[in-house]
């Protein structure tokens, strides 16, 4: 049967009844493979591990120096909001003085955002050259770091009521408003989520703070940070220790795990309830290669009506 025979005419029809091509952007099709072009994948045992370390407590319970003794396993970066260091106390503490680098020496002397986040880009430039470069940075303390983001922002208001003609005896100078913590808040918390994906330890300290449910007259004692901060801040932490003085009866101490009246958490499970001389490199230590506790008897620490740490 001879072949049939396609006129001119016939692919011309062809052509006019053919679909006509839609502008939109075609999507290519899925590849047929396993593995995407740019994207790699670790196993979790190839993964190494940094912590985030939350400290709080009072006055003097010791936690800028605990956390300053991760200067015995490398370079320490402190944002010193507080100015409080003293290099021969911190000598005798077993500080190694040499490995810690200080932020705060800024222009006016109050700390301010963008300060503390061109520390983060230079910490993130060293890292990125000498994995070896930092161990640890250190914020001492959360509470004095918002509070002067707290002040920035209640200034900046009453500077920009000023110059929007606001009579400056309607302004007062000294009021601070709730808008003015939701700023300070939302600063550090810019902070946090940046300083929490750098490949080295992080440590923050805070005051303590002491809550009273309304309904249950529960008291609960956390870090001293704004409400709208404070759930963020222990969450995005692996370990928050509330830090005791020593005293006549006890040791220098940290309360990590189980503990009623402080919140606590010890995500890597290594600690115990109560923690003598809880210093940094002896925490990373029990962290890194300690044993895994699943109970153990309660403390006087731990006993809710025993905890005398009013």
């Amino acid at each position: 049967m001879p072949r049939a025979t396609r006129t001119k005419t016939d692919k011309a029809e062809d052509v006019q009844d053919a679909p006509t091509p839609s502008t939109a952007p075609l999507i290519p099709p899925v590849p047929k493979t396993t593995k995407t072009p740019g994207v790699q994948f670790a196993t979790l045992g190839d993964e190494k591990e940094y912590g985030r370390f939350l400290f709080y407590g009072r006055e003097g319970s010791g936690k800028t120096t605990a956390a300053l003794r991760a200067s015995r396993n490398g370079r320490v970066l402190v944002i010193n909001a507080e100015a409080g260091l003293k290099k021969r106390a911190l000598e005798s503490m077993g500080v190694e003085v040499s490995n810690v680098a200080m932020l705060n020496n800024v222009p006016g002397g109050r700390m301010t955002h963008d300060d503390i986040e061109a520390a983060f880009w230079q910490v993130k430039s060293d890292l990125a050259t000498d994995p070896d470069s930092w161990y640890a940075v250190v914020f001492d303390s959360a509470t004095d770091i918002i509070n002067g983001f707290v002040e920035i922002a209640s200034d900046d208001r009453v500077n920009k009521a000023r110059n929007r003609g606001v009579h400056i005896d309607s302004v007062d100078s000294f009021f601070t408003d709730r808008g003015d913590y939701g700023t300070a808040a939302k600063m550090f918390r810019d902070l946090l989520r940046k300083f929490r994906t750098l490949p080295c330890h992080l440590v923050i300290t805070a005051l303590e703070r002491r809550d009273v449910d309304e309904d249950t007259s529960l008291v609960q004692y956390g870090p001293a940070v704004p409400p709208a901060l404070s759930v963020d801040l222990r969450g995005y932490m692996d370990e928050v220790y509330a830090f005791k003085a020593a005293d006549d009866r006890k040791p220098f101490r940290a309360l990590t795990r189980g503990v009623p009246k402080y919140y606590c958490k010890n995500r890597s499970k290594t600690m115990p309830k109560v923690l003598d001389d809880p210093f940094f490199d002896v925490i990373i230590d029990l962290v890194d290669h300690g044993d895994i506790v699943v109970d153990e008897p309660p403390t006087e620490d731990v006993k809710p009506e025993n905890t005398n740490e009013n």
